[in-house]
């Protein structure tokens, strides 16, 4: 378990060094058509490295703030606590962050860039919806997520990309000519089909041959209740 752990953080830091030199060459070529010539380069490589640094201290804040994710009250989130803490013990994990989205739709995610620096968010709807049992297998399967190390990457990944859109949609707004808009929607279009490969195929490669799990605990029929 151990040396495939090892083995993703080694896969992760050659997909980050590859998204950030693809990243440098796409800003850089945006920064071209502006007539930057060689210092947007240098320009690119600065934008690109630092969205990976700010993203990579900041990503667990940064979707929590987005999903308008709120602390978890340990007194009316008792069994989501008691659960995440239950599976944390054994699988030997350090207990994560614990947050509750306001939205009737089931869901759940995990997010931060490791063990110590993660946390599950799940929805109101989700702990509506399941019982003791079922909830306890998405938050398992979170926390295998957070325990293999591949939310890390997701994260990067999609914050990446979102600088790229960022930055084509105010080159956008700056164009004064047909044939600079015509380009740069070409370039445009090319970095959505690239990045959305890329991020796909990162997931795969990430999670494909994964065999982490994280162990449920054998609760006794009666205690098994919604």
């Amino acid at each position: 378990m151990y040396d495939q752990v090892a083995q993703n953080k080694r896969r992760s830091a050659a997909l980050i060094a590859t998204f950030v030199l693809l990243t440098t060459a796409v800003v850089a070529a945006i920064l071209w058509l502006f007539d930057f010539g060689p210092v947007g380069i240098v320009i690119a490589a600065v934008i690109a490295i630092a969205s990976s640094w700010l993203s990579y201290w900041k990503s667990d804040a940064v979707a929590l703030k987005v999903s308008r994710a709120e602390p978890a009250d340990p007194t009316e989130h008792a069994r989501l606590h008691n659960l995440v803490e239950g599976l944390c013990i054994a699988s030997g994990l350090p207990k994560p962050r614990i947050y509750v989205i306001d939205d009737p739709a089931p869901n759940a995610f995990a997010t931060g860039r490791n063990p110590k620096h993660a946390a599950i968010a799940v929805t109101t709807g989700l702990l509506a919806t399941m019982n003791r049992v079922e909830l306890e297998g998405v938050l398992a399967h979170e926390l295998s997520h957070i325990k293999n190390y591949d939310i890390l990457v997701s994260t990067l990944a999609v914050t990446m990309v979102g600088v790229v859109t960022l930055l084509a949609d105010f080159s956008l707004r700056f164009l004064w000519s047909m044939e600079l808009f015509c380009v740069l929607v070409a370039l445009v279009v090319i970095t959505a089909l690239v990045d959305s490969t890329f991020l796909n195929f990162l997931r795969a490669w990430q999670l494909g041959d994964s065999t982490i799990d994280i162990k449920l605990p054998v609760w006794p029929t009666k205690l098994i209740v919604s």
